[in-house]
């Protein structure tokens, strides 16, 4: 996986978030990979700014894990499948927020990948 996208790649990314089903199945992803309760990850009230609302949800999940042990974080993330280049510097770095960013959109990419193999995307 990629952890840069092109701007048109960005753009698509954003709008597939606007539709309710993609938000709620990669909702559901994101709890399932963090091991959150349901409802911790609310739902974005602004379709159009779903990624960053999502994004900044998931910073405090994430500082939440780093401060139970670092292990504890690595073993999400290995969860959420992120590559180990880039996130090794970022966990060093404490970037939460660029972490943030990264485990969103592996988890929107995992959803669309689905959603694609059956056809319904």
């Amino acid at each position: 996986m990629s952890t840069s996208l092109s701007k048109l790649d960005e753009q698509v990314m954003r709008r597939s978030l606007e539709r309710r089903e993609v938000l709620l199945l990669t909702i559901a992803q994101l709890s399932k990979d963090l091991n959150l309760d349901e409802g911790v990850i609310r739902v974005p009230e602004d379709p159009a700014q779903a990624m960053d609302d999502l994004r900044d949800q998931v910073v405090p999940e994430l500082e939440g894990l780093a401060q139970q042990g670092g292990q504890v974080l690595r073993s999400a993330l290995y969860r959420v499948d992120l590559p180990g280049t880039g996130v090794d510097g970022l966990l060093a770095s404490g970037d939460h927020r660029s972490l943030s960013a990264m485990v969103v959109l592996r988890s929107l990419q995992k959803v669309l990948t689905r959603l694609r193999f059956k056809g319904e995307f």
